[in-house]
């Protein structure tokens, strides 16, 4: 077996790996048939985290926040200001994870949201009261932001606006109470993307625009008939900028032309109406509500100046006198805590340099400057004190210092911390983002009138772990890439351990590069020392090749290593010495680039990459000359004469090059994918032979992908919404359509005589598809929209196990599926809660499959899953699993002396049959039909060919109702018909 060399996208993910070798010390419970291999770092280490300040909540008096590090992924933390108060409660997503696939919301009602790519959750700050709330039917292919939030004055209700990314994704607007029955959209008109979500009282408000681009005001009570146009807009460039609610009535600045709009409006159209006109251009930024009247900017006459409003015409005004005496160049916002409104500017005196100023405009102590400096930021707003820094350079401040005020020069003091984040809630503050502390990961809390110093609380993330890559098999031990560092994205602090039945040694530390093994010894790139590192069979030291290029890839035929190296294109050879180690070719001398990856086409492979292919008597190398020039492929048996190209391709592809990639030797014959004489992206097979490559398809605009040995040829598909499966029997063969998804498809692997492959569906999501002949059916693990987001597919004996998320909380665990629902399940919740163990780099050696995962107190090590006897039905022996397993049937028998269970012998998703004392002796048979379409009920129906007595009992496993059906010895069965025996459609 040979072993693939670490990709960088690679490294950039979590890595766990669970073996059967070793001493496991974790237990997954009895029937699991995942063991630890063995706990390569023991030592704890921290995890450094990273916030994001706009993502915090409070309920039940604990502060919710996200929090995210380099190894475990997005974490949904909680914290009531004690250490041992503060948690993870759920993972939001493995690393890596966008940023904005997520959004944690303001807390009403004790209750704080959480949107999850397409699910909204709810928490209240215990792991057993976070829990899913509903799947929003938001389209697969495009994605979505949380644009708006309000929250009615109950605190009962959230109110959402989304806006899509792009067309497939349409705006809308929601409504929920934290449960899914109180979960809904609310009307809007197609195509119509909600903005300017704000909230008086008792309604809520936003804006959209129609088709003429006018933009049309709304207001809705949360229902549907309360959800209405307010008042149509103006054309051409009216539009709004900011509102806010001020008691029962919106305020709103609308930029007409050179002019501010000042609007207010009740939620009926008589009750919305212009309230001044200003000769001037409101400028962006939200508006700031102060002692009952609302304050905003606007530019007139190339100078920043005021404006307020109290709700009516005459009490809407400039106010330029609430501005300080001083040339202003630049006005940096507003800001209103309980006690004050402020405003920093940027001002210049006597032709001197612009400095910045705090000023108080109206507080305490009437308009009074606070502080001055070179730069002023506001870094947060509490109930009663406002934080802002004070520095001498931008954009990365240098002696920076961090301050806090009340409204008055005698409460303007420095602060005891730098924090970037300020959330206030009750009577406390939250400082996030420590600058300059020994200790980073921590909260600090701190009472909202700054009388006491704060307290600091820290996150304890899990181990890092070894985070080892995919083991290769090398006589009796597995050999196994470590990296025992904090960060993932450097390869050069790794070690290379060999796990054997017995013991396992760490055999060399530092500079690790990829590992091959073969029959004679196993080989260890060395980068850094420009050479390779030999094993030999029995020993645990390492000779040493100095080759003085560095290693890039390592591939082996007829028991002898060939080396490829970036610089200069290099391809060695050695047979395990320095005097048997030589240089075959320096493809492109004084060639220093760097191979890059192809755009985006999962499974495609680097479509710009130096590449090696082992053929039984030679290797084929993919190569180069620069980034835009045509692609080559060569080939060598091992000595100087016998390694010359022996294609060249001369037309680049589109996006691609012309470069062969995706090489994949079935037998005797390599195939792989280039560009052919029209440029256009086709399968080639090569025996090694110079121009012996011909292209075996002859697509006009598909990009063929994901190339799978399948037989004496290969199995491979098309990038894009055509979704279409293809195979070549051999090279001689013309390519055969399998099957034809119309889907997006993405991985694709062959199991016996079945194709396994993940692809978008409208309906479903991205699932698992099954393609077996002509049939091709949906394995839906995420039910109602969501997607499982399935990866790292592999094939096993029967089926395939991968990793997969079906939407319960538990997380990215292991999984296995033989292509059908009843046999498709998860094998085991290894991080137990709402985190996820990650499986990645799943590998089979002989009868067991090795992958890396995340577990409690150990970080990410490495885990085996014995394949042998692996059975992929969950449901026990004495016992059917009847309707995707909601229904389990049990039957027992007895006569007058004895009774017992017997034992299934056949089932379908409906059906399925019984024996009492011999498996070829079927007694019974059972059926649980869904008649909802029928009457709304399920229906029980059996019959025996027995006069045994028996008690069949049939329970539906999501409500817990249970129907039994008894028979009395020595007297012959009435069939069962029963067409009302369960609710609950």
């Amino acid at each position: 077996m040979t072993h693939q060399p670490i990709r960088p996208w690679l490294l950039a993910l979590p890595l766990l790996l669970i073996f059967q070798w070793g001493q496991a010390s974790l237990s997954f419970g009895e029937e699991s048939p995942i063991r630890l291999v063995a706990d390569l770092i023991q030592e704890p280490k921290e995890v450094r985290a990273r916030y994001f300040g706009a993502d915090v909540s409070v309920a039940q008096s604990q502060v919710l926040f996200v929090a995210r590090d380099s190894i475990t992924g997005t974490l949904l933390w909680r914290s009531d200001g004690s250490q041992e108060g503060t948690i993870p409660l759920m993972e939001i997503c493995p690393n890596p994870c966008g940023l904005r696939s997520y959004a944690l919301l303001p807390a009403a009602a004790d209750r704080a949201i959480l949107i999850r790519q397409d699910q909204i959750w709810v928490t209240d700050g215990r792991p057993e009261g976070t829990r899913l709330v509903v799947r929003l039917p938001f389209p697969i292919g495009g994605t979505f932001l949380v644009n708006g939030l309000a929250i009615d004055s109950e605190g009962e209700r959230w109110i959402l606006s989304f806006s899509g990314t792009n067309s497939s994704v349409p705006g809308s607007l929601w409504v929920t109470d934290g449960t899914a029955e109180g979960t809904r959209s609310l009307p809007l008109p197609e195509g119509a993307n909600p903005y300017g979500l704000a909230k008086t009282t008792d309604l809520f408000f936003f804006r959209t625009s129609n088709e003429s681009g006018e933009e049309l005001l709304w207001r809705t009570d949360g229902t549907a008939a309360g959800t209405r146009v307010v008042r149509d807009g103006c054309e051409g460039s009216c539009r709004e900028v900011a509102s806010v609610g001020l008691g029962d009535q919106l305020i709103s600045v609308v930029r007409a032309g050179s002019e501010a709009e000042v609007w207010v409006s009740d939620g009926t159209e008589a009750g919305t109406r212009l309230l001044q006109v200003f000769d001037a251009v409101p400028s962006n930024g939200p508006l700031q509500v102060f002692d009952q009247k609302v304050y905003g900017r606007v530019i007139s006459a190339g100078q920043d100046t005021l404006w307020v409003s109290d709700g009516s015409v005459g009490g809407t005004r400039l106010a330029p006198e609430l501005l300080p005496p001083a040339s202003i160049s630049f006005f940096r916002g507003l800001h209103s805590t309980d006690h004050a409104l402020y405003a920093v500017f940027d001002v210049s005196a006597d032709s001197s340099e612009s400095q910045s100023e705090l000023w108080a405009l109206l507080g305490p102590e009437g308009r009074q400057k606070l502080a001055e400096h070179e730069t002023i930021f506001v870094q947060g707003v509490g109930t009663e004190a406002l934080f802002f820094s004070r520095s001498t350079s931008e954009p990365f401040p240098g002696e920076r210092s961090f301050w806090t005020t009340q409204g008055t020069p005698q409460t303007t003091t420095a602060a005891p911390l730098g924090a970037q984040g300020i959330h206030s809630f009750g009577d406390q503050v939250l400082l996030t983002q420590i600058v300059d502390n020994p200790e980073p990961d921590a909260l600090w809390f701190q009472p909202a009138d700054l009388s006491a110093a704060p307290r600091s609380t820290f996150l304890s993330f899990s181990d890092a772990g070894s985070n080892p890559e995919a083991p290769i098999p090398w006589g009796e031990r597995l050999a196994v890439t470590a990296h025992p560092s904090d960060s993932l994205h450097s390869s050069s602090d790794a070690d290379l351990w060999l796990l054997g039945a017995e013991s396992t040694h760490l055999v060399s530390s530092g500079d690790v590069g990829p590992i091959h093994g073969t029959t004679d010894y196993l080989y260890q790139a060395a980068p850094a020392a420009e050479g390779l590192n030999v094993f030999a069979p029995g020993s645990l030291s390492s000779t040493s090749i100095h080759l003085g290029v560095a290693p890039l890839r390592l591939e082996s035929a007829s028991d002898r290593l060939f080396v490829l190296s970036e610089q200069d294109q290099q391809v060695w050879k050695t047979d395990g010495s320095q005097e048997s180690t030589e240089l075959l070719a320096s493809i492109h001398p004084g060639w220093q680039g760097s191979s890059g990856p192809s755009p985006g086409i999962p499974g495609a492979g680097d479509g710009r990459s130096l590449a090696l292919a082992s053929l039984p008597d030679r290797v084929l190398v993919s190569a180069f000359q620069d980034a835009d020039g045509p692609g080559e492929l060569w080939s060598s048996d091992g000595s100087s004469v016998g390694t010359r190209q022996i294609e060249v391709f001369p037309v680049p592809g589109p996006g691609f090059g012309s470069t062969p990639s995706q090489m994949t030797p079935v037998g005797s014959k390599v195939f792989f994918v280039a560009s052919d004489a029209e440029g256009r992206r086709q399968v080639w097979g090569t025996d090694g032979e110079p121009f012996a490559a011909r292209p075996l398809t002859t697509f006009s605009g598909a990009l063929p992908t994901s190339l799978s040995a399948w037989g004496s040829g290969v199995i491979f598909h098309t990038f894009g919404s055509s979704g279409e499966i293809w195979r070549l029997a051999d090279s001689e063969a013309v390519p055969e359509l399998v099957a034809r998804l119309d889907k997006l498809i993405g991985e694709m692997v062959v199991s016996g005589d079945r194709v396994f492959v993940t692809a978008f569906d409208l309906e479903v999501g991205r699932e698992l598809w099954v393609v077996d002949g002509p049939d091709q059916r949906v394995i839906d693990i995420f039910p109602g929209g969501g997607s499982s987001e399935l990866r790292n597919l592999t094939p096993i004996p029967g089926g395939i196990f991968f990793s997969a998320d079906d939407g319960s909380g538990q997380g990215f665990e292991p999984w296995i599926s033989a292509g059908t629902a009843e046999t498709t399940r998860v094998l085991a919740d290894l991080f137990p809660g709402h985190e996820s163990s990650d499986p990645q780099n799943p590998v089979v050696v002989g009868d067991t499959l090795y992958f890396s995962a995340r577990a409690p107190d150990i970080g990410r090590e490495l885990f085996a899953l014995d394949l042998e006897g692996l059975s992929f039905d969950s449901c026990p022996e004495d016992r059917l699993c009847l309707q995707d397993g909601r229904f389990e049937v049990q039957l027992r028998w007895r006569t007058d002396d004895r009774s017992g269970a017997a034992q299934r012998v056949a089932s379908t998703n409906d059906s399925g049959l019984f024996s009492f004392f011999e498996p070829d002796n079927w007694e019974a048979m059972v059926k649980v039909l869904d008649g909802c379409s029928v009457n709304g009920q399920f229906w029980v129906f059996a019959a025996t060919a027995t006069n045994l007595g028996y008690t069949l009992t049939v329970e539906d496993t999501s409500t817990g109702a249970v129907r039994t059906y008894t028979n009395p010895p020595a007297s012959s069965a009435s069939a069962v018909t029963d067409t009302e025996a369960f609710d609950g459609c």
